[in-house]
């Protein structure tokens, strides 16, 4: 049996042999959902001297939801210095969940709204990471219409665990539960 993964790729530039994080891309099949990271996520790697810092919450929500992935890195402005090392150690990196399939609840801050408010992506056992409001919508390919946000939810995080069985594909469903903050 093979498995497909999830493709968390990670875009930023390097500099003075630092990587500097800016946005992640789930992808998985026809369907990609880009996340600009907030000034307030990007100060984290600073904060905490760890390029990756500012999407932590994120990768443990996917390895406690049992979500396996492959992590990317995409750099679009470097000197050159030491970048070479950073994507051979960082990037095309599988990564395993901890746990078999979990609820991965998804709530909306503001449901007053009638764009709604930022999204909190929370994990069984807590881990929680939020989503600004001011993101782009997620990109389904050959989608034949155009979700709701509480549908666009369930597809995202529906499709993100596929395997191959024979000849046929069949689909892990993983509950989410949409909830108001």
């Amino acid at each position: 049996m093979k498995s497909e993964k999830l493709n968390v790729t990670l875009s930023g530039d390097f500099f003075n042999n630092n990587f500097t994080m800016f946005s992640v891309n789930l992808s998985f099949d026809n369907f990609s959902f880009g996340i600009f990271l907030t000034a307030e996520q990007t100060q984290m790697a600073v904060d905490y001297d760890d390029a990756f810092e500012p999407v932590l919450e994120l990768k443990n929500v996917l390895s406690d939801a049992g979500i396996a992935y492959v992590q990317k890195i995409e750099i679009d402005q470097e000197d050159e210095d030491g970048v070479e090392r950073f994507l051979n150690d960082y990037s095309n990196v599988d990564e395993e969940p901890w746990s078999e399939v979990n609820t991965i609840a998804l709530k909306d801050t503001n449901t007053e709204a009638p764009q709604g408010g930022n999204i909190i992506i929370e994990s069984q056992s807590g881990h929680v990471f939020e989503i600004s409001s001011n993101q782009k919508l997620p990109h389904f390919h050959q989608c034949p219409f155009p979700p709701k946000r509480d549908e666009m939810a369930v597809l995202a995080f529906s499709s993100f665990s596929r395997e191959w069985e024979s000849e046929s594909l069949r689909l892990r469903q993983i509950r989410i539960h949409v909830q108001s903050r």
